[in-house]
């Protein structure tokens, strides 16, 4: 893509339960991003290693729908699709997570374990 890749600053990744008494996680991302295409056209990749298994990387359109952009904190909140998981305390799970802006330059890789 043209321009300048978008930078992760952090990520936070938590565990959550719902409704059925299975898990997912919840997780959100600060960045910075020199060209400003990443609310607009942009992506957030997951990759998640579970008990050394990696699975492939999702993409997550970041359209209000799929993953969600606060424009006042250049936060993005999504939740990463897992695998069936009865207790994320028995699991050793990693996520990689990466932003691609709407010219698909893709940011920096950063790794969270959720808590």
């Amino acid at each position: 893509g043209e321009g300048t890749p978008p930078m992760i600053e952090s990520v936070v990744a938590t565990w959550a339960e719902n409704t059925d008494g299975g898990y997912y996680i919840e997780a959100s991302l600060t960045y910075t991003d020199v060209d400003d295409d990443v609310r607009d056209g942009g992506y957030v990749g997951v990759t998640l290693v579970i008990n050394d298994d990696s699975y492939a990387q999702q993409w997550f359109s970041i359209n209000g729908v799929e993953a969600l952009h606060d424009d006042e904190t250049n936060e993005i909140l999504f939740n990463p699709d897992t695998p069936d998981i009865t207790d994320p305390n028995g699991a050793n799970v990693e996520a990689r997570i990466q932003l691609k802006d709407a010219a698909t330059n893709r940011s920096n890789e950063i790794s969270v374990n959720p808590s």
